[in-house]
């Protein structure tokens, strides 16, 4: 909010709170953050603050992060001082004032690429998107149910069919060991694919790049597909800590999207809940998980934009619409507002 101090009070006592505290301080470093040691009950923040707002002509108290006992003890400054007017609050993507809610203020978001470099966790890196237009061919067919993503024992990109016919096969006559050449029925070009499209133990790439190319498409540029974190110690090899299959921003709303290619497998417990706590941990509280499966409808169920668990489903029907896809965000940002 352009303020010229910023002081961010943490945990001393916490190395996890200690580390993002110093990592925030690093990567904004055009904000001028003063980094404030207290503890979990939020010793001396009253103090502090009265000591340091002798002389200025405003300040701003925002009591929404950290524990219940700081927010009262930041409340308690602005209480003591007789100005609990300074005292703000987040309110879905608003900043609002406490005592004249009338006062607020968008809450002008990060970008996914600072998030992660002030993460606790070091960040491997991520896939670039593949290039193919055809892409989005093939998430309207899903959507008209006239492509299925896959046959019974075909579970990398070759099982995609229309009709029963393979809308991708190999291009015999060109082929190297880090791509391969696939022939599209639909448009009858060539697509160069990174090798692993053909495996099978890594059935649901396809997957996720389509969703990745229709979203960047149809919805925003600021988004990252296949983002992998690991621990500072661990040497660079094919293991990682942990992914997120798509990660993109959406307005001031930052969006994690686990991709299932078997809707049995993206309705299960575990899927909603593992995506739904890698975005809270990796990107905050206020983040939107989502599981993305190439069916709109599966055993008499119908998955399109319903919310489950935490979790909104995304299918072809809605991503391949940018406005149906916009309309199924801000219902679930207002499904997540609890004051």
């Amino acid at each position: 909010h352009n303020r010229e101090d910023n002081y961010v009070f943490y945990d001393k006592n916490s190395p996890r709170i200690s580390y993002l505290a110093r990592n925030i301080q690093k990567v904004f470093n055009n904000r001028n953050i003063t980094i404030v040691p207290t503890d979990n009950i939020g010793s001396d923040i009253k103090d502090y603050i009265i000591k340091h707002s002798e002389n200025r002509k405003r300040i701003d108290i925002n009591i929404t992060p950290g524990t219940k006992s700081q927010s009262i003890a930041l409340a308690q400054a602005a209480r003591t001082m007789g100005k609990p007017y300074l005292l703000y609050s987040i309110k879905g993507d608003l900043i609002q004032n406490i005592v004249n809610t009338s006062i607020s203020f968008e809450v002008i978001g990060p970008s996914v690429e600072d998030l992660i470099k002030c993460h606790a966790l070091y960040y491997r890196g991520s896939r670039e998107i593949p290039e193919i237009p055809i892409f989005l061919d093939i998430m309207k067919g899903l959507a008209n149910k006239n492509i299925r993503p896959k046959k019974k024992n075909q579970k990398d990109i070759l099982g995609i069919n229309i009709n029963g016919r393979p809308v991708f096969s190999k291009n015999m006559s060109m082929s190297f060991s880090d791509c391969c050449y696939l022939d599209c029925i639909l448009d009858g070009k060539t697509y160069v694919f990174p090798v692993d499209f053909l495996e099978d133990k890594i059935e649901g790439i396809w997957w996720e790049a389509v969703c990745a190319y229709v979203i960047k498409s149809n919805l925003t540029d600021n988004i990252i597909w296949s983002a992998t974190w690991e621990w500072p110690e661990t040497k660079k090899d094919k293991s990682f800590f942990s992914e997120i299959d798509i990660v993109f921003k959406w307005k001031n709303f930052i969006c994690t999207v686990s991709c299932k290619t078997s809707a049995i497998r993206g309705s299960k417990s575990l899927t909603k809940f593992s995506i739904e706590s890698k975005a809270k941990k990796h990107f905050g509280r206020f983040t939107l998980p989502f599981v993305a499966i190439p069916y709109d409808q599966y055993k008499d169920k119908d998955y399109a934009g319903i919310i489950e668990d935490g979790i909104m489903f995304l299918t072809p029907s809605i991503m391949i619409d940018p406005e149906k896809m916009e309309k199924k965000i801000i219902e679930f940002v207002k499904s997540k507002r609890t004051t």
